[in-house]
């Protein structure tokens, strides 16, 4: 039975005068697919940045886990966020100087596992994901789908219990999108849900729900 990883209760945000999101219920659970879309503006992003302890809620109630954490201070919030959540973006955010799989690594510190045990994991989601020969190239020699495929790979080694995706396909070609979007529905386990904003049918139409942003409100 698949469990419950995030549970939004009447969660509101604002910045000053403007209310961005507006008592959003939403609860996400291991095992499934979920995209938002909705136009820009629509409070898409920040939605996916309070699921990510990037930002906290105004109002309402968020349990990460079980776990309260809408007036969590901030160490708490960095700590579950390295624990649990992976993120993929649609600007990739890869160091320049490190290699493939120094990239990997680097995202790897806070999770608290031996050097022996950060390198075996790295490799072994690079070949993953198709990049094992390229361990040790820099970013500037890879192509836009290879990028994202190292950003995922990242993502993915410190085994998330939720993986969020802000436009992960944006930036790629037909070819490329699709490639990276099966590796991402691949990702999807038992113990773990995947949820991607997107404005692209195409993806939203691979998730098993599709979760609609408007004017701050959220509806299925």
């Amino acid at each position: 039975m698949a469990n419950s990883i995030a549970e939004l209760t009447d969660v509101g945000r604002s910045y000053g005068a403007a209310r961005v999101l507006d008592a959003v219920n939403l609860t996400l659970r291991t095992g499934e697919s979920v995209a938002i879309i909705g136009p820009s503006g629509s409070g898409k992003s920040t939605l996916l940045s309070i699921l990510g302890l990037l930002d906290t809620p105004s109002t309402g109630s968020y349990r990460l886990n079980g776990v309260e954490v809408a007036g969590a201070k901030a160490r708490q919030r960095t700590q579950l966020r390295r624990s649990m959540i992976g993120f993929v973006f649609q600007a990739f955010h890869l160091v320049p100087h490190l290699t493939v799989r120094e990239n990997v690594l680097f995202g790897m510190y806070a999770k608290g596992l031996t050097a022996v045990e950060d390198a075996t994991t790295a490799e072994a989601q690079l070949a993953a994901v198709g990049l094992g020969h390229r361990m040790h190239a820099l970013p500037s020699s890879l192509s836009g789908g290879e990028q994202q495929r190292t950003a995922l790979a990242r993502a993915l080694a410190v085994r998330p219990t939720l993986l969020l995706c802000d436009e992960p396909t944006g930036n790629l070609d037909s070819k490329n999108s699709a490639s990276v979007l099966n590796l991402l529905m691949d990702s999807v386990a038992v113990d773990r849900g995947l949820v991607i904003v997107t404005h692209d049918t195409a993806v939203a139409d691979r998730c098993e729900r599709v979760i609609q942003v408007a004017d701050g409100r959220v509806s299925e």
